[in-house]
Formats: C-alpha cells, structure tokens, sequence
C-alpha cells in the first residue's frame, strides 16, 4: 500500500503533486505493484482462468450436495417398532381393572389418529419413482468417481439401470435438485438478511453474490 499523503503538501508542492499523481494512476498499482510489468496481461489471465476454474469448482459442490440432500429427503423413516406398545400393554395388565376400561375405551382414538396422519402426509408428499431415488444415491458417487474408473466401466454404468431411466427421469431429478437448491439460498439469505420477512426471504436470493462480496470485503478491512 502506498502512504498517503497530506493534501496540504501537495498543494504546497505542484510538482511533487503531478509526480505524485502520475506514480500512483499510470505506474503503480494501489497495492505498490507496478503496472508496467510485460508479464501483467499473462498474470490477469491467470487469474481469470483460476476464477473460471473455482466457479466451475463451486458449481459442481453445490450441484453434488444438492442431489445429495435431495436423496437424503427422500428417504422413508424405518417403521416404528412395536416394543412401545408391547410395553403399555403390559403395564395396563398390571393396573386395576378400573383404569384397564378406560385405557382400553380411549385407545381407539389415540391409534386413529396416528394413522390418519401418515395417509394425509402420503396424499400431500407422493412417493417417487423407486428408479430416480436410486439415481438420486448414485449419481453422487458416480460424480465423484467417474474420473477414476475404465471408460468401460462408465459404459457399463450408464447403459445399466437406474442409470437407462436417466433421460425419462430428468426431468423430475432437475425439479427435485431445484428444490433443494432454492432452500439452500434461502438458508443463506436468512442468514446475510435476517432482517427481511421470511414469506418475502425468497426475493433476496438473487442478491446473495453481492451480498456476500460486502461481507468478505468488511472482514477483510
């Protein structure tokens, strides 16, 4: 960084001004490098292939961590056991036959109601395809090893099921990745926005970049 200099001075001293103002606009950069380097342009487009190349990067991590997650969603909790209820009954045999009747006349209801739930949540959530579920476990990994495995090996993998339902399912892999996507940015917005309303948190995603640009550049300072 260069040092500053008193306004004061320079106007004391016209000469060392412009000398001043041409050094630091035409010969030097703001962090002291020189800008007459024959190697800059070479270096700016160094940079410029690095940042194609993190951005590339960025893109396939949040991609693999979505269908990730998507496939994490998308699985069913194991049926609950019956050891819970083995045990109530055991302990209603235990009891006075009083309390029995009336466990026995309010039970109807409490069992009910547990299985209308799961019917209402399986009319509002249908259930996907057992092929693109399957798609959604393995292509994560496939992406991550693909590079490393014999070309036929890849033929193998890609002309073998699920992988042949790729292109019936696309569709509905793209929508389900989507998704996933669009509630990962709102996390993030929430985060660098808490202050917005969380019905309207949808509309400051497309600001995140810059958002988060100010962030970095405040911590840096």
């Amino acid at each position: 960084m260069l040092p500053p200099i008193d306004d004061n001075v320079l106007k004391a001293n016209p000469r060392f001004e412009k000398l001043y103002n041409t050094i630091t606009t035409s010969i030097l950069n703001p962090d002291a490098s020189t800008k007459l380097d024959p190697a800059t342009k070479q270096h700016d487009a160094v940079r410029q292939e690095l940042k194609a190349y993190r951005l590339k990067a960025a893109r396939i991590h949040l991609l693999r961590t979505a269908i990730s997650t998507a496939a994490a969603a998308q699985t069913t909790p194991p049926p609950p056991s019956k050891q819970a209820e083995e045990k109530e009954q055991q302990q209603q045999l235990k009891q006075p036959k009083q309390y029995q009747t009336r466990r026995s006349k309010s039970r109807p209801q409490s069992q009910s109601q547990p299985q209308a739930q799961p019917q209402a949540q399986a009319q509002q959530t249908p259930a996907l395809p057992p092929d693109l579920i399957e798609l959604l476990f393995l292509i994560p990994a496939f992406l991550n090893n693909a590079s490393t495995l014999p070309p036929a090996s890849v033929s193998l993998l890609l002309t073998s099921p699920p992988f042949t339902s790729l292109p019936t399912l696309f569709p509905d892999l793209v929508a389900l990745i989507s998704a996933r996507l669009t509630a990962q940015a709102k996390t993030v917005a929430r985060v660098l926005s808490p202050s917005t309303n969380a019905s309207y948190i949808h509309r400051a995603i497309p600001s995140l970049p810059s958002l988060a640009s100010t962030l970095v550049s405040e911590l840096a300072t």
